[in-house]
């Protein structure tokens, strides 16, 4: 009898574990607004990393709820309002107690400054644009505080070199590059100037709570396995 009673009790906690399970508490994701990876276009989430956490959500069937933050404010939202799942720089992930480095890394892309071609670079005191709370190691070595702009978009920043009030923008290649190919009026010619250097500072992954529980890691792992990674470079 008293086996009985315990067998009853196992099964009907799995009985409860498996109706919780199959209701799918969201899953927190939190991603910088900077395009191509992730923006909010005409009210509908798109980017590289949008697609990536939508084809995660189908084979890992989960549920996710991806939140967009400034990217100044991504490292403050991972300390205050802990997502489950971001991206953001290795470093800054391991960084972290509570999180750990889900699968390979992204991609690694390098933040330069770059110049307008007809700027002389023999020359001091450029005057940069660069999203907030970005390129801080290159401004730091190579510009001046009083001559770095802080700008909301790298949209911004072309139309301030377009207009000339800036002589060049801190950034990826990727963003830089999306950004002049929406600006048909934008002309000029970009050339680099300076680059951080190598290293795995700048690898980008998926950083994930440690917490979360067996099925949903397990049900992550084998989501990845069966997604191809975004070709960026």
């Amino acid at each position: 009898m008293k086996n009985l009673f315990i067998l009853l009790l196992v099964c009907a906690s799995c009985t409860l574990y498996s109706a919780a399970d199959a209701l799918g508490a969201e899953i927190k994701i939190a991603t910088s607004n900077v395009a191509p990876f992730a923006s909010l276009d005409n009210g509908e989430l798109k980017g590289i990393y949008i697609d990536l956490f939508r084809h995660l959500e189908k084979e890992s069937g989960l549920k996710f709820k991806i939140d967009l933050y400034p990217h100044a404010r991504l490292v403050l939202a991972l300390e205050e309002e802990s997502p489950d799942l971001l991206i953001i720089f290795k470093p800054i992930c391991n960084k972290y107690q509570e999180y750990e480095v889900q699968g390979k890394a992204l991609h690694s892309l390098r933040p330069s400054i770059y110049l307008k071609k007809s700027v002389d670079q023999s020359r001091q005191n450029f005057r940069i644009g660069k999203l907030t709370g970005t390129c801080t190691e290159l401004i730091k070595n190579y510009v001046k505080k009083e001559f770095a702009f802080d700008v909301s978009t790298m949209d911004q920043a072309i139309e301030m070199l377009k207009s000339d009030r800036i002589d060049g923008i801190c950034g990826l290649s990727l963003v830089v590059n999306h950004s002049i190919s929406k600006n048909k009026a934008f002309k000029e010619k970009l050339v680099v100037y300076k680059t951080v250097p190598e290293g795995n500072k700048y690898d980008a992954v998926l950083c994930r709570k440690k917490n979360l529980s067996p099925r949903t890691k397990r049900k992550l792992e084998d989501g990845l396995k069966k997604i191809k990674y975004p070709d960026i470079h």
